[in-house]
């Protein structure tokens, strides 16, 4: 393979550890429209992108409102407490880690950018990222769009990017744009669903490392 440049991460669930605040979160809407709650086999069995279908899968219909309001409600579930949600324990190490050894590291993100921004600055990360790549909008429609003009932008070479994600959206992004994968079976899917990808499937970031990973032939190289 070619020797790695970038490390393109993905945030929700993958460097920020916010399952649980997901899933409380959309609880709280859900049982405001008398829908049943959610738990976390059930979250990460249905949950996915573009969430608008997300929602669809949860019940929600024209009697519960739309769209719009169901995402308002959401993110003003999870902003109220998106002080309190910590980054992964690994997670500083390792960017640490891969920032020293000269890989260069942006933040992919469905996420909105001046959210994501404040997430950042929060944890006090700025300085591992070369940009932090959101969307303009709070739909969570998905970052194909946003990955791909940001290769068109800068010019890099997709073959030596690595996505590092947490769900079947992280990997078909990936897969689209010419990248390698890695999937974290921590986040948002399930092992088993990510399973179906065609990458590496880890348990933790740690085993970045240790498994079979393009991280792990660049670190070989550079020592």
């Amino acid at each position: 393979m070619s020797v790695l440049t970038h490390v393109l991460w993905d945030w929700n669930g993958t460097l920020l550890d916010d399952l649980d605040a997901a899933i409380d979160a959309m609880n709280r809407v859900l049982a405001a429209s008398g829908l049943p709650l959610l738990d976390r086999a059930r979250y990460r069995s249905v949950f996915g992108f573009p969430v608008q279908d997300y929602y669809g899968r949860l019940g929600f219909g024209p009697e519960h409102g739309t769209f719009e309001d169901w995402a308002r409600a959401f993110l003003d579930a999870y902003d109220r407490g998106a002080s309190g949600i910590p980054i992964r324990r690994e997670a500083r190490a390792i960017l640490t880690r891969l920032k020293g050894a000269g890989l260069r590291q942006v933040v992919l993100s469905a996420a909105r950018a001046g959210h994501l921004q404040e997430m950042i600055t929060w944890h006090e990360l700025g300085d591992f990222f070369e940009e932090l790549l959101g969307r303009d909008d709070h739909h969570a429609s998905g970052k194909l769009d946003v990955a791909r003009a940001w290769i068109e932008r800068t010019g890099v070479d997709p073959a030596r990017l690595l996505l590092v994600g947490d769900t079947m959206h992280d990997y078909e992004v990936a897969r689209e744009i010419g990248a390698h994968c890695v999937l974290i079976a921590e986040g948002h899917h399930g092992e088993a669903r990510l399973r179906a990808c065609d990458c590496a499937v880890l348990g933790t970031l740690e085993d970045l490392y240790t498994a079979d990973t393009p991280v792990r032939a660049y670190l070989a190289q550079a020592s």
